[in-house]
């Protein structure tokens, strides 16, 4: 009885198994590198705001002041909920703020308004998200309005 073990087989598995592990591991080690230059660059990155004319400002303040007096018209007539306000109010204080400074804060999430060192924008972005987010909530959002009025009507 002739038996023949063919060790070619045993031998090429353990090979090519060694070749996907140093492939997958130099893919990761890549990836890696690349995600740290990324995250160093938008470090550095200097956020560049526009400078608005003083009459295209004072225009700018005051059509979101009327926006702010028909979100305050509606609040009093209960006709939006509570949630809905804040998501507008958020509309409001964020497209504003692009307005004046031309920096796409709409898009933006919290932490990344906190990284264009607006401080206005983002304590009041902050106060909105519970409110905007949450099923239920007790936010005082006559108080959020004002606030929101005030950082329009002194910005500069």
């Amino acid at each position: 009885m002739q038996i023949s073990v063919n060790l070619q087989s045993y031998i090429l598995s353990p090979i090519v198994y060694l070749v996907l592990v140093i492939l997958a591991l130099l893919g990761l080690t890549i990836y890696f590198l690349n995600y740290e230059e990324k995250k160093k660059l938008v470090g550095t990155s200097k956020i560049e705001i526009k400078e608005v004319e003083e009459r295209d400002r004072k225009s700018i303040i005051k059509r979101y002041l009327k926006k702010i007096d028909k979100l305050t018209k509606k609040v009093e007539s209960e006709k939006i909920e509570l949630r809905i306000e804040y998501q507008n109010l958020s509309k409001i204080i964020r497209n504003f703020v692009y307005e004046m400074t031309d920096i796409k804060v709409q898009n933006y999430s919290l932490q990344e308004i906190k990284e264009t060192d607006i401080k206005e924008l983002y304590e009041l972005v902050e106060e909105y998200y519970v409110p905007e987010f949450a099923e239920m909530s007790n936010s005082d959002i006559k108080a959020s309005i004002e606030k929101t009025r005030k950082v329009i009507e002194k910005w500069n």
